[in-house]
């Protein structure tokens, strides 16, 4: 195996669904331990424009759930997303911004996944989704739709 091919193997960028886990949200598929192996594992990136799709989702739950306040363990999650290490958080470049609109222009109206897709691309990194309906998107559009993978893919890939 090529030294690029095991890099693109170890490094991974998560969607927003693989991290709500850390902040106590549940996502059907993946848990906690699942995303502490995949941390153990492989170099983690989040692509910074995503931290207001997990913002957003987080205070939708506390609304959600008629809480008073956000609970720590929300609080206490984020700050380990951000400030842990664990996750590289991953700026945006002019070129990711000039895919993001080109996905736009194709018909694909969520930007956090487009982001996620152009911060793969520029990182030769697989991204964690479980989205199949984008990666459908990617394919027909003739995309390199092989980088989104779930966590299972990714896991079966390297075991």
């Amino acid at each position: 195996m090529k030294r690029s091919q095991r890099r693109y193997l170890r490094e991974v960028v998560l969607d927003t669904s693989y991290i709500l886990p850390i902040l106590g949200i549940e996502v059907n598929g993946v848990s906690y331990e699942i995303l502490k192996e995949i941390t153990e594992r492989f170099t983690i990136y989040y692509p910074a424009i995503l931290l207001v799709e997990l913002i957003g989702i987080l205070l939708k739950e506390v609304k959600r759930k008629q809480l008073r306040e956000i609970p720590r363990e929300a609080i206490k999650g984020f700050n380990i997303v951000i400030y842990s290490g664990l996750i590289n958080i991953v700026l945006p470049i002019g070129d990711d911004l000039e895919l993001v609109y080109e996905l736009m222009k194709c018909g694909w109206r969520d930007i956090f996944d487009a982001t996620l897709y152009a911060t793969a691309l520029r990182l030769n990194a697989k991204a964690l989704t479980l989205d199949r309906t984008f990666k459908n998107f990617l394919k027909e559009h003739g995309f390199r739709h092989e980088i989104l993978i779930t966590h299972e893919e990714l896991l079966n890939q390297v075991a």
